[in-house]
């Protein structure tokens, strides 16, 4: 079934892109499920728990910023557990991502996430920027931005969290 995922992951992201009915997997377990190209899906749910799935990439952002950033990704997944309604990679598995760049829908089949957040973060000043981006894993496109300035990274996450969960 691993192998199946796989392959059918790689095929939507290349010549399968424009299929008119897709074949879902649910990221686990024997279950499949289907969906018709051009309908409005808000993300595919876990059949077993009714959750999607979301994955935190580590944030981008300056060498000098690496200890902070990777706290952002902590605090930011604690708040979103925090009110609960997704299921989250843990973030050993989002860690793994660190310095990767490629496709967002790739990241995303890989850990058959329906949803990837992913963002940066800076100092300006004595501030900390962040900007945050809710991205749809099977589209790679980005469903909406948000940028937060603040003095307490924890405080920036919770709010980042807040604010995903709502317009989510």
């Amino acid at each position: 079934m691993s192998q199946l995922r796989e392959k059918l992951s790689r095929y939507y992201l290349a010549e399968g892109l424009q299929d008119e009915i897709r074949i879902l997997s649910t990221g686990g377990g024997y279950l499949l499920g289907f969906e018709r190209r051009g309908t409005v899906n808000p993300g595919f749910i876990n059949l077993r728990s009714g959750r999607s799935c979301w994955l935190v990439l580590p944030f981008r952002s300056n060498p000098e910023m690496a200890e902070p950033a990777e706290q952002m990704l902590e605090d930011l997944l604690i708040g979103l557990d925090e009110r609960g309604g997704h299921e989250l990679v843990t973030p050993t598995t989002a860690l793994a991502y660190r310095g990767r760049t490629g496709d967002v829908r790739q990241f995303a089949a890989e850990c058959c996430a329906d949803f990837v957040v992913e963002g940066s973060l800076r100092r300006r000043q004595e501030a900390i920027e962040i900007a945050v981006w809710l991205v749809d894993g099977r589209s790679g496109r980005s469903r909406r931005a948000k940028r937060f300035t603040g003095s307490d990274a924890t405080a920036l996450a919770r709010l980042a969290a807040s604010w995903l969960l709502e317009e989510g």
